[in-house]
């Protein structure tokens, strides 16, 4: 399946020409990486691709069934995030209705329509195959380093922060992820992982 067609891209920043009539592909399974000195267009063409900035000739093509994610090279995230929240909310609305049953289940006594909440609750979580959503985050995590899920997003270092981003990206399985720099904050272990 294609997943993705770029034909005769082109842009420039006032006199300067960064690429010019670019075409490539990619089919389902296939990856690529773009090599360049910086300043070269690597960031700007991934954002091209993304749909973030404009490009003056050519075209992209997704597949309309194809999710994308797209990981810039410096991530925001709310203050008030831990860094499990974060990556849990990669999957809005299962994170949305996961922590609404968590609060529901610390309360000593549910109201009739609190147990008729929950019971919605779980049978939407069971519709989504969302049980593991806390655990498989936290295998992201790991996998990358972060450690402490309670740690305030906001409180970590540049590096920390992106490899929280790049966890939040790959929770979310898209098809295609357009990842801008991912391994410069990754160790050996870790990058070795990403690319397996």
């Amino acid at each position: 399946m294609n997943i993705l067609s770029c034909n005769g891209l082109t842009k420039t920043i006032k006199d300067r020409i960064l690429f010019e009539n670019i075409s490539f592909g990619l089919d389902e399974g296939e990856r690529l990486g773009i090599i360049g000195p910086n300043g070269a267009g690597k960031s700007t063409l991934l954002k091209i691709i993304a749909g973030i900035a404009s490009n003056e000739g050519g075209d992209i093509s997704i597949n309309k069934e194809v999710r994308v994610e797209y990981l810039p090279q410096e991530s925001d995230f709310e203050s008030t995030d831990t860094a499990l929240e974060a990556v849990m909310k990669s999957k809005t609305e299962l994170f949305e209705i996961y922590s609404r049953h968590n609060l529901l289940i610390k309360k000593s006594t549910l109201s009739e329509k609190e147990q008729l909440e929950l019971a919605h609750i779980n049978h939407r979580i069971d519709e989504l195959d969302g049980w593991n959503i806390e655990n498989e985050a936290k295998k992201y995590l790991n996998k990358l380093g972060i450690i402490d899920f309670d740690k305030l997003v906001s409180e970590m270092s540049g590096g920390q922060k992106k490899r929280v981003a790049l966890a939040r990206i790959l929770m979310t399985q898209a098809e295609l992820m357009i990842l801008d720099e991912p391994t410069n904050h990754l160790d050996a272990d870790s990058v070795q992982w990403l690319q397996d």
